[in-house]
């Protein structure tokens, strides 16, 4: 007597495992998508810290604004800079490119300065409060990323997919 399966049974294995695959990935990714966003949210909020703590550290005003290959931009979804700036000269401390796959807006009190959050000698944002609306294709995962006067910045979900509206 031999001892083994039959290729009836490999069959029906491989076919269970193959259906248990199939309901899997989608779930699967859906976390690698929310762990992309996760990231870049988490990297839009460390940004916004250090900028602030290279502008107090300087003494000197430092900037976040929206990445475009060797300069500013004015689209926020491409990822983020962080400049010093000394009179007219720039100087790039870093760059964050985004993966692209969300919208990232910016909403600002008081309105017109949607391109830049400038840093100053005090870590204080140029009397300049804002948010960051961060707008994935499922707006079910929105957030929202707050930051006051003072140079703070936090994550919310609240009011975060009424910002991605626009």
């Amino acid at each position: 007597m031999h001892s083994g399966f039959t290729f009836l049974e490999l069959l029906i294995t491989l076919s269970l495992i193959a259906l248990l695959a199939l309901i899997a990935l989608p779930q699967y990714q859906d976390f690698l998508a929310r762990q992309q966003q996760n990231t870049e949210i988490q990297q839009l909020v460390r940004t916004l810290t250090m900028a602030r703590q290279q502008a107090l550290l300087l003494g000197q005003t430092v900037s976040v604004c929206p990445y475009l290959a060797h300069r500013c931009g004015q689209d926020w979804s491409q990822g983020l800079r962080v400049v010093q700036k000394t009179g007219i000269e720039e100087t790039l401390i870093m760059q964050q490119p985004f993966s692209g796959d969300a919208t990232i807006l910016l909403k600002t009190f008081p309105q017109g300065s949607e391109y830049a959050i400038p840093f100053t000698a005090q870590g204080f944002t140029s009397s300049q409060n804002g948010s960051f609306y961060y707008c994935p294709k499922n707006s079910a995962q929105a957030k929202r990323i707050v930051f006051n006067q003072a140079g703070r910045a936090y994550v919310t979900g609240e009011g975060a997919s009424e910002g991605c509206l626009i």
